[in-house]
């Protein structure tokens, strides 16, 4: 498990219902927009750098020109831009029909109107210098796929609880990130959860009342010790567990008929419950 992966993504574009000729959404890429770009998205280019829309001109021309006014555009995709481009224009927050918004190795460090698209399913800030998601972020409600891998993120908004609809979170790599709000309990759409190398020190009780999460990764975390309302969840299949657990793993675990994949790899763990078994399929 890894994430939506390209293919599912592309289909949330394509999902959405036929619109007349002029409204359908459009794909747009920013640099990276080579043959190896196109075939992520199963041979079809995403959207061709349009210099009048200021793209293939670098950062300052996006950053200058009036982006906003295209309301119909499906997917933004930004990589590897200039130095100096520390924010996004203000108009994006126009992009109404926008569900995929990816920002690679760009040094960004605000998101200043991204909590008005009510459509995006898909939100990607890899490598971003990202310290603090908006205000508003809460409301973007359609939000599927969250991941700000290492982003300089020092904690998420208790608004972050809104996001219903939720199902993959990436904090990897995101290491001011030392907890989670409370409210981290009311994802309950989530299905994988990885915050591997991310600077959390433990993992809420709350995390009882995600009933559909099927994947954990926490390789690299600092975390000593599980909580043992993770033995709640039935429906895990995987555990990648930090070399720095110690102790004992909750009992529970050893029934659930689901788990495929349990990583104990340089723990701690002294000693292993009764209750696990290795079943041949």
């Amino acid at each position: 498990m890894a994430g939506l992966g390209w293919r599912a993504r592309a289909e949330l574009l394509d999902g959405v219902p036929v619109q007349p000729e002029k409204e359908k959404p459009t794909r747009l890429a920013e640099h990276g927009n080579s043959e190896g770009e196109r075939r992520r998205f199963g041979g079809r280019a995403v959207g061709e750098a349009d210099s009048s829309c200021g793209f293939g001109e670098g950062a300052g021309g996006f950053a200058r020109r009036n982006v906003g006014s295209l309301e119909i555009l499906g997917e933004v995709f930004l990589k590897d831009l200039n130095y100096d481009f520390q924010s996004l224009p203000e108009s994006i927050g126009n992009f109404k029909s926008m569900m995929i918004l990816e920002v690679v190795d760009v040094n960004i460090v605000d998101l200043p109107t991204v909590g008005r698209l009510r459509r995006l399913k898909c939100l990607l800030l890899l490598g971003s210098w990202l310290e603090r998601l908006p205000e508003a972020f809460g409301d973007m409600q359609s939000l599927v796929e969250l991941d700000p891998s290492k982003a300089s993120i020092t904690k998420l908004r208790d608004s972050f609880g809104n996001l219903k609809n939720l199902q993959c979170l990436s904090l990897r790599s995101c290491r001011k990130i030392e907890k989670v709000p409370n409210p981290f309990g009311d994802l309950k759409s989530l299905y994988e959860l990885d915050i591997s190398y991310s600077g959390l020190v433990q993992l809420p009780d709350s995390i009882e009342k995600l009933k559909e999460l099927k994947a954990i990764k926490m390789s690299g975390c600092n975390i000593h010790e599980l909580p043992s309302p993770i033995g709640s969840m039935r429906k895990l299949e995987m555990l990648d567990t930090p070399s720095s657990l110690k102790g004992e793993i909750p009992s529970q675990i050893g029934r659930f008929s689901s788990l495929r994949v349990l990583v104990l790899s340089r723990t701690k763990i002294c000693l292993l419950p009764s209750t696990i078994r290795i079943y041949d399929r």
